[in-house]
Order: C-alpha cells, then sequence, then structure tokens
C-alpha cells in the first residue's frame, strides 16, 4: 500500500517537472497536494471507476483530489498512450469521463458543492425510495485544506449542512499548516476542530495523513456510523512529503519541485522510475476496479429498471432530474404573472417562479 502511494506521489513530480507547471498554472497539483490526498484515494471511491462512467445516483463515488482523481481515471478508465494525453489537463479529463462537478476553483467553493449535493442525496432519497426500493443511497465526499477554512462561505454551507442533518457528508480537512504565503501561523490560528463541533459536526483527527491509511480507513466507517450528522475528518499531513529540501515549506504550495529536488526526492523515496512510467503493480491496483466499478453500476442499472417498472412515473421524473431535462409541459406549471418578478414580490409573494422549481 505504501508503494503504490508513493507511485502516486512520484507520478505526480514527475508530470510536474516535465510539464514545466505547478499547483497555480498546470494540469498536475504540487507532490505535496498528491501525497496529502492519495492515501484518502486508497479508502473509497475508485472501487465504482468504470470504463464507462455516467451520472448514477446511487452509485457511491469518491470524492477525490483532482489530480488523485485524474489519475485514478486515467489508469482505470482512459489509458494515456500518447505524450499529448500525458499532460491533459484537468478540464479535459473531467470531459472525458463525464465528471460534472471540478473541485478546482475558488476556495471554499468545493465544500460548498459538496453540501449541495450531500442535500440533493438525502431530498432525492426522501422523495424517490420506496420501502421496497432504495435506489438513491450514497455518500458525498469532499477534500478541503487551510484556505478553504477561511473562506466565508465554507462556514455558511458547513452550517447548513449541520442544520439539515446530512449524516452522508464526509469532509477531509487536509491540516498541513502552510499556505502560499508561508506557515498558517501568520494569518490562521483558530481552533477548527473546535468551530465545527460548534456547528454541529462529527470530529474525527487522523494524526498521521502521510502514511495512517489504516488510521484514515477507520476514519470513514466511523464516519458513516453517524447517520444524525456531517463528518469533519481531520488529516495532519506533510505538504511535500518526502521531499528533502521542501517538504513542510510554502516553497511547494505553488512552485513546481524543479528537476534536481525530484531527483532527490525520487532517492529519498526509492522511486527509480522514469517520469510518467506507471509501475505494473500500480496499474494492477487500479486496473481491477473497472471490471468491479461495472458490475455496481450493472446492478444498479437492474435495480431501476424493476423501479421503473413498478413506479413509471417517479423513475421518469427522477430522470428529468438527473438529466437536467425538463419534463413535458413544465411551463404550465408556472404561475402566470404579470411582466418580471419585483423585489417587492419576491419577499411577499408565494407564488414566485422559482418556488415551482424548488418545490
Amino acid at each position: 500500500m505504501v508503494s503504490l502511494c508513493v507511485g502516486f506521489c512520484e507520478g505526480g513530480c514527475a508530470a510536474i517537472v516535465d510539464s514545466g507547471t505547478s499547483l497555480l498554472a498546470g494540469p498536475t497539483v504540487t507532490p505535496g497536494k498528491v501525497c496529502a490526498q492519495a492515501g484518502l484515494c486508497f479508502s473509497s471511491g475508485a472501487q465504482s471507476v468504470s470504463s464507462n462512467i455516467e451520472t448514477v445516483v446511487g452509485k457511491e463515488n469518491g470524492g477525490l483530489g483532482d489530480t488523485v482523481y485524474c489519475e485514478v481515471c486515467q489508469m482505470a478508465a482512459n489509458e494515456a498512450t500518447s505524450d499529448h494525453q500525458r499532460l491533459m489537463d484537468r478540464l479535459q479529463i473531467y470531459e472525458l469521463v463525464e465528471l460534472k462537478v471540478s473541485g478546482d476553483g475558488p476556495l471554499g467553493q468545493g465544500i460548498a458543492n459538496a453540501v449541495g449535493l450531500a442535500l440533493a442525496e438525502k431530498y432525492l432519497a426522501a422523495r424517490y425510495n420506496k420501502p421496497d426500493a432504495e435506489i438513491v443511497d450514497h455518500y458525498t465526499y469532499c477534500i478541503l485544506g487551510d484556505g478553504c477554512q477561511m473562506e466565508g462561505i465554507s462556514n455558511e454551507a458547513c452550517s447548513l449542512a449541520s442544520h439539515w442533518g446530512l449524516g452522508k457528508l464526509i469532509a477531509f480537512y487536509d491540516d498541513n499548516h502552510i499556505s502560499i504565503d508561508g506557515d498558517t501561523e501568520i494569518a490562521f490560528t483558530e481552533n477548527v476542530d473546535k468551530r465545527f463541533e460548534a456547528l454541529g459536526w462529527h470530529i474525527i483527527w487522523v494524526k498521521n495523513g502521510n502514511t495512517g491509511y489504516d488510521e484514515i480507513r477507520d476514519a470513514i466507517k466511523e464516519a458513516k456510523t453517524v447517520t444524525d450528522k456531517p463528518t469533519l475528518i481531520k488529516v495532519t499531513t506533510t505538504i511535500g512529503f518526502g521531499s528533502p529540501n521542501k517538504a513542510n515549506s510554502y516553497s511547494v504550495h505553488g512552485a513546481a519541485l524543479g528537476a534536481k529536488e525530484v531527483d532527490a526526492t525520487r532517492q529519498n523515496l526509492g522511486w527509480p522510475y522514469e517520469p510518467f512510467h506507471v509501475p505494473d503493480e500500480v496499474k494492477k491496483h487500479w486496473s481491477r476496479h473497472t471490471p468491479d466499478g461495472a458490475a455496481l453500476e450493472a446492478e444498479w442499472n437492474a435495480k431501476f429498471s424493476a423501479y421503473e417498472s413498478k413506479y413509471p412515473e417517479d423513475a421518469a421524473e427522477l430522470k428529468s432530474i438527473v438529466t437536467g431535462v425538463f419534463p413535458a409541459g413544465w411551463e404550465k406549471a408556472l404561475p402566470e404573472l404579470a411582466g418580471l418578478p419585483t423585489m417587492e414580490l419576491i419577499h411577499k409573494d408565494g407564488t414566485h417562479p422559482t418556488n415551482t422549481f424548488i418545490c
């Protein structure tokens, strides 16, 4: 297991050096981020990767970090062979495997997205599951860092997550104490655990996030036993783990290691392979998830077919929600209001058009 994680880490290092990019500019995140997140993907998520990845509301999907997700998809479903494919950026890979929500973007947006996704799961389960057919039953995972914790939107979203009792939301807090400007001590010293506890979350602390894979797995298992509130798993990590000269420093946050430091990191971690090379052991580990994922998808599709036969109207409605296609005659449900809504109408009139879509 350790060698598999090292493979992910060094693969990321090599890709960064060869492409000359960094966390802020290119197709891969820094090695520190790869290391901080790679351990998480072994615990969940990749088991549902298949060569036909598509939207399935009942299939558990791992909320992996950008680079980890991209590498998993490339190894398990879409093998990269040409130089162009090797340097595909996140958005190209997301399009290739039909991932709809990117984890990249302004700080705090990812956890806010995750809260919305977890709320959607709870709503859809309450609306469409039947005593004899549980077709919506999945977890939402999210990875957030110190920067995300500094943002106001993340606190607002996490407050709502607790208020709504989103017990199937599991967030991993990558606690590495490093920002792009230096140690977080210069600007961020609050007790995140206590804040989330006050918000009403269940808190778990994994102290060895660099190599504590069993601890992370156990934390996920514990989180799944808590059904009435979301869980924050604080995973304390070392940014740039394995780098002899840049580990635990802000210099590895926003810039590539450089060829010299990557060579030193390879030696430090005992990694003799060439850039972009994925050892057979790593390939086998991920490729075995392809048939597993296909089997899970086939199982869910069969379950949904039975549901569709027994509850055709609900099935059609759920399909329209998942695909984003409005049902026929949807415009007839809109209230007939003269002109566009005014602010007074929005605040005072319960027949505002958006209520039709929400309800």
